[in-house]
């Protein structure tokens, strides 16, 4: 079975499961994300709404407050009272121009200016005889329970004043027509004005602006009135508006802006799930080849200890059975024991102290150590078997090398493992040569051989645990994969490194670089 089918499935799964949800997911919201925003611009343009809704509905209030003043002072005082209520009325009410009262026929009335009472018919009152209509429908009102506030412009010369005029009757006999003109510059700026900055704040820029000459009377900052996106006209001043937008950005603007922030979210959101499920491929994958090597380690690591096994009791059953005659040949079967037992300790050792790394448990001794003496030791020990394989061991060790901090038995382990794979990996030139010396101020300990050598590609992963190259070259040699992952390891320990020179059909070279001791001087 293809090894790729285990990881292609979990990739089909994991495509279902979160990626095909999550661009689904994306797709449904970029199609509402318009839909939202144009909610979202609704609901703003409705609060404006209400806002200017409450800024005329107060204007009216406070209109209401003055007829009231005046309709209590006629209904429950005399005339003086009257007078006097009205006239403090004026006094702090800058808006009032004057307060007229009078018949529905506007027949000798008593018109209250600031101090003094005028009697005589003023241009509003004069407009106003013309729209008897208007005073008969407030009296039809009036007798039905409602006060009913009209509003007119003057209709000859128009001077920024508007006649707010109520119906008021008084018994079963008399009418009584009261008309009040407003100012409505100095109502804007001392009743609305303090309003409107409350409810403006930080958030919202208002103003109030003649319609037709766009003049502004109002304003909480200096303001264009096409950057009003939302008016509304005075109920008491139909010639004004009231404008409001938002401060900063416009509501259409806002609602671009929160669009364009959620698609950037949602494609960061996509990125990021997809970055993650990359990153989950790529481990699974990780995991996939480091189990397929585990299984590979395992086959290998069991056909190498079974050669040797095999052989060990090969030749001892037949020395046991007094087979061999020859005292040459028993010696001969003897080393191949003793060669082939040194062989399966090296391998039980490596998986060891494998086991001892891949734990966290293995400990260096450190000290100052020759390199030179180190590696005359493990040559010593191993050259008989590197002889008997048929190879030339050529040995150059720099005599004035200084010492370094190592763990001596750490670096025999490796310079034995750059030995045994140096024998493995070599074809039909038996050649090897160990060097020590000086290098960038570093003292280094390298193993060169003449044999298949190791394509570019391969020399970053080789020290990997458990990786061994799949080439034909190598296919027929057997290797736990370990060897090379626990120099590595050992290098890293003693703050030094490896470093490989291959080339394919050439040969390797191995070098270790290790730290000057500091007891040096």
């Amino acid at each position: 079975m293809d090894k790729n089918t285990p990881l292609r499935r979990i990739l089909i799964i994991l495509l279902f499961i979160i990626l095909l949800p999550a661009l689904f997911f994306s797709a449904y919201e970029l199609s509402t994300l318009g839909e939202y925003e144009e909610l979202i611009a609704e609901v703003y343009e409705q609060q404006l709404e209400t806002i200017l809704f409450s800024v005329n509905q107060y204007a009216w209030d406070f209109v209401n407050t003055w007829i009231s003043k005046i309709q209590n002072s006629l209904i429950f005082g005399n005339k003086n009272i009257t007078k006097k209520s009205i006239q403090q009325l004026l006094e702090t009410n800058a808006a009032i121009a004057y307060v007229s009262i009078s018949d529905t026929l506007l027949m000798t009335p008593e018109i209250y200016h600031r101090g003094n009472i005028v009697g005589f018919i003023t241009p509003e009152l004069a407009d106003l005889k013309n729209r008897q209509p208007i005073i008969e429908k407030l009296l039809k009102l009036s007798q039905q329970g409602y006060r009913k506030i009209e509003t007119i412009t003057d209709g000859n010369s128009r001077d920024s004043t508007l006649t707010i005029f109520y119906l008021q009757p008084i018994g079963d006999k008399q009418k009584i027509l009261v008309a009040i003109v407003i100012q409505p510059e100095v109502f804007i700026t001392d009743v609305l004005g303090p309003k409107l900055e409350d409810i403006a704040g930080t958030q919202f820029l208002v103003g109030v602006f003649d319609k037709k000459n766009k003049q502004f009377l109002y304003s909480n900052a200096n303001l264009n009135f096409a950057e009003f996106k939302q008016t509304k006209k005075l109920w008491l001043f139909p010639d004004y508006l009231l404008g409001i937008s938002l401060s900063g950005q416009s509501i259409e603007d806002l609602a671009h802006s929160r669009f364009y922030n959620s698609l950037i979210l949602i494609g960061v959101l996509n990125l990021l799930i997809i970055i993650g499920g990359w990153i989950l491929i790529r481990n699974i994958r990780r995991e996939m080849q480091l189990a397929r090597l585990k299984s590979d380690f395992v086959s290998n690591v069991s056909h190498e200890l079974r050669t040797p096994l095999a052989l060990i009791r090969l030749y001892a059953e037949t020395l046991e059975m007094d087979r061999v005659k020859s005292d040459e040949k028993r010696q001969e079967y003897y080393r191949i024991i003793n060669q082939e037992s040194k062989r399966l300790t090296r391998l039980i050792n490596n998986i060891l102290n494998f086991s001892r790394i891949d734990s966290g448990q293995k400990e260096y001794k450190f000290s100052a150590v020759d390199i030179n003496q180190v590696t005359k030791s493990v040559l010593e020990m191993y050259s008989y078997h590197i002889e008997q394989e048929g190879f030339v061991l050529n040995t150059e060790l720099d005599k004035q090398i200084p010492l370094v901090l190592a763990d001596p038995e750490s670096v025999s382990e490796a310079l034995i493992n750059l030995i045994d794979n140096a024998v493995k990996y070599s074809q039909d030139e038996k050649e090897i040569a160990v060097r020590t010396g000086l290098s960038d101020g570093s003292v280094f300990l390298e193993v060169q051989d003449k044999g298949i050598g190791i394509d570019q590609k391969y020399q970053e992963v080789i020290f990997d645990k458990f990786y061994r190259i799949s080439s034909a070259l190598v296919h027929d040699t057997k290797g736990s994969g370990l060897g090379l992952s626990l120099i590595k390891h050992i290098m890293k320990s003693h703050g030094g490194n490896i470093r490989v020179q291959s080339e394919v059909g050439k040969g390797s070279t191995f070098r270790l670089l290790f730290h000057i001791s500091k007891t040096e001087g």
